[in-house]
C-alpha cells in the first residue's frame, strides 16, 4: 500500500509538471493577444482624437464604420474579452490556494539587499533567531580563498576545509574579506541553514520551509526583498 501511494504521488507530480509546462507555453499566445489588443485600442483612440480635432470627419466616420460593420465587430471582441476576464477572475481563489500549497515545499530562497552592510545585518540578525552561536565559513571552490590567512587575521578556529565563525565575528569576517578580495564564492553553514554569497547584495539561503518563512519576514523587516523563483 505504501509503495502504491508513493507511485501515485510521483505520477501526480509528473502530471502537474506537464500541466505547468503546457500552461506556461500558452502564455505566449496570451502575450500576443495582449499586444494586439493594445495596438487595437491605440488605433481607436487615435481615430477618436482625429474626430475631435476635425468634426467634419463625423459623416465620413459614420458611413465607413457602419458599412464595414465596425461596431458589430467591436462588440463581438468586447464580449470575448469580457468572457476571458471573467474566466480568469474565477481562478483567483484557486490560484491563491495553489500558491499557499506550493510554498509549503520551498527549501531555498534568494534574498536581495541594498548593499553589503545590509546583507551582513541580515545574517547577524538571522543567526540568533535559530539559536545559532557560530557558523562554518567554507569557500564554494577549493583554493579560491586561503582559509589559513582568514583564520589568522580574524582570530578564528580553522578545520580542514572550513572556519568556525562566532556570530559576534560575522561583520569582522566580512570586513576582512571585503578589504582583501573581490571573491564572493563562499558559504556559511550550520545544521539549520546554509547561506551562499551570490554577490554583496544577494544571499541564497537553503533551509527547512519554516526557517525560510521566518527569514522572509525578517528580510521584509530589514528593508530587504526576495525573488519568487
Amino acid at each position: 500500500m505504501a509503495e502504491d501511494n508513493k507511485l501515485r504521488a510521483i505520477n501526480e507530480v509528473k502530471q502537474l509538471e506537464l500541466e505547468l509546462h503546457r500552461v506556461l507555453n500558452a502564455f505566449g499566445g496570451a502575450e500576443e493577444l495582449n499586444k494586439n489588443l493594445s495596438s487595437l485600442y491605440e488605433k481607436m483612440l487615435s481615430l477618436e482624437k482625429s474626430a475631435e480635432d476635425n468634426p467634419a470627419l463625423s459623416k465620413i466616420l459614420i458611413k465607413e464604420i457602419n458599412e464595414r460593420k465596425i461596431l458589430s465587430l467591436y462588440k463581438k471582441l468586447e464580449s470575448n474579452y469580457s468572457k476571458i476576464r471573467d474566466s480568469m477572475k474565477a481562478n483567483d481563489e484557486k490560484a491563491l490556494r495553489a500558491n499557499l500549497f506550493i510554498e509549503n515545499f520551498r527549501n531555498s530562497r534568494n534574498y536581495l539587499f541594498k548593499n553589503l552592510d545590509h546583507s551582513i545585518d541580515f545574517i547577524e540578525a538571522a543567526l540568533p533567531l535559530f539559536s545559532i552561536n557560530s557558523i562554518s565559513f567554507k569557500p564554494e571552490f577549493v583554493g579560491v580563498i586561503k582559509l589559513e590567512d582568514i583564520a589568522r587575521e580574524v582570530g578564528l578556529d580553522k578545520s580542514a576545509q572550513s572556519i568556525s565563525v562566532p556570530q559576534a565575528k560575522i561583520r569582522q569576517l566580512f570586513n576582512y574579506l571585503d578589504s582583501k578580495t573581490s571573491q564572493r564564492n563562499f558559504r556559511l553553514e550550520s545544521e539549520v541553514l546554509k547561506i551562499t554569497m551570490r554577490s554583496e547584495k544577494e544571499l541564497q539561503v537553503e533551509a527547512d520551509n519554516a526557517v525560510i518563512r521566518r527569514l522572509d519576514r525578517l528580510a521584509k523587516q530589514m528593508d530587504g526583498n526576495y525573488n519568487e523563483e
